[in-house]
């Protein structure tokens, strides 16, 4: 049984980008409750089996994940900045990864 929970899907916008994002939550009996917060632009179609191996192939639409935070940024103990730092470092990653696709190395 999963105890994973998940907040509603909200959107952000930051450095002309939009993303929307969910918050989840889980709890380890070592760690206690910890947080992470995944962020989505776009979607993608996935097709899978209905039973794994077996069953028809069934298409599902879903958000498409591109970076994951491992905070919640809707925490309190965090500051504006701390939250806009963490997901600015993020874009620049997603930014560099689309310049290396294209071939701009340096």
């Amino acid at each position: 049984m999963s105890s994973i929970k998940r907040l509603k899907m909200k959107t952000l916008t930051i450095n002309n980008y939009t993303f929307k994002y969910e918050i989840f939550s889980d709890v380890s009996e070592l760690d206690g409750v910890y947080y992470w917060t995944n962020f989505y632009q776009g979607e993608e179609v996935i097709t899978r089996k209905k039973f794994w191996l077996f069953g028809e192939k069934i298409t599902e639409t879903k958000p498409k994940l591109v970076f994951k935070i491992n905070e919640n940024i809707e925490s309190e103990k965090f500051t504006k900045e701390d939250i806009r730092a963490m997901i600015l470092r993020k874009v620049q990653l997603m930014e560099r990864k689309s310049e290396i696709e294209r071939g701009e190395i340096i």
